[in-house]
């Protein structure tokens, strides 16, 4: 796809900000631009990332309380963990009343969920695994840059949440939605590819899946957190992956 297309995408985005605000959906912009949400999420990542692309190359000012919210929780997060955050300590990293806080998100756990469904790589991967074309290899590479980017991204709430104490997790396992997991996509993607032919049939969908995230993690988390990796590229982290994944490491 050529610039061209990326600068249309831009454009319409940045007329629905002025028509709706920044609440406007991806569903909206997919009926503008005549574009499956797979391409949109390839060409410019999350709706989020979008608002940060026309805010910079755009000029576009957004007003988005909201987001101005979600930022803060993030922040609040990371320092606090997800028992230890409070509504008021989100409001006050916000600049905004504990009203208005109520107001958009209804309490605590309401607030959380929107930050974990807006951070979540869920829809875009749910949107690449289901335009599957049979490429499995190039296909994985965009799902696990999108994985591997949000994992890094999050390494100080996920090892909370996840490594923490059991607080952390009881708390973090009521807030999911088990049934809508990245790692459910993931064993689905799999079994489509199965079906299809493209990968072997004899392995079990979930036990490649959990290898897979088991790698992401990996790369996104513990080796930045514990073995001072770092991570200067998803897609490159992604590339090393998915190799290593489908062909192995045998000469």
């Amino acid at each position: 796809m050529s610039d061209a297309d990326t600068d249309r995408i831009l454009d319409e985005a940045q007329r629905l900000v002025r028509e709706h605000g920044a609440g406007f959906t991806m569903d909206q912009l997919e009926d503008r631009v005549g574009m499956s949400r797979a391409t949109l999420y390839r060409r410019i990542g999350s709706r989020t990332a979008l608002l940060e692309r026309l805010a910079t190359e755009r000029n576009e000012v957004v007003d988005d309380t909201r987001q101005q919210i979600l930022t803060a929780a993030r922040t609040v997060i990371g320092r606090e963990g997800l028992v230890g955050a409070t509504v008021e300590h989100v409001a006050t990293e916000a600049g905004v009343g504990v009203a208005t806080v109520y107001r958009q998100f209804e309490t605590k756990e309401g607030l959380l969920r929107a930050f974990m469904d807006e951070m979540s790589p869920r829809p875009m991967i749910r949107s690449l695994s289901d335009a599957t074309d049979g490429d499995v290899e190039n296909e994985l590479k965009e799902i696990v840059t999108a994985l591997v980017g949000f994992v890094h991204d999050l390494r100080d709430i996920l090892r909370i949440a996840l490594l923490g104490d059991v607080r952390e997790r009881e708390y973090m396992e009521n807030l999911r939605q088990r049934s809508d997991s990245s790692f459910d996509w993931l064993a689905a993607y799999f079994a489509r590819c199965q079906r299809d032919g493209s990968i072997n049939k004899d392995l079990e969908p979930r036990d490649l899946a959990l290898g897979l995230m088991g790698m992401v993690f990996g790369f996104g988390m513990i080796g930045p957190l514990h073995y001072d990796t770092g991570l200067v590229d998803p897609a490159s982290a992604a590339h090393s992956i998915v190799e290593s994944f489908l062909n192995g490491v045998k000469a």
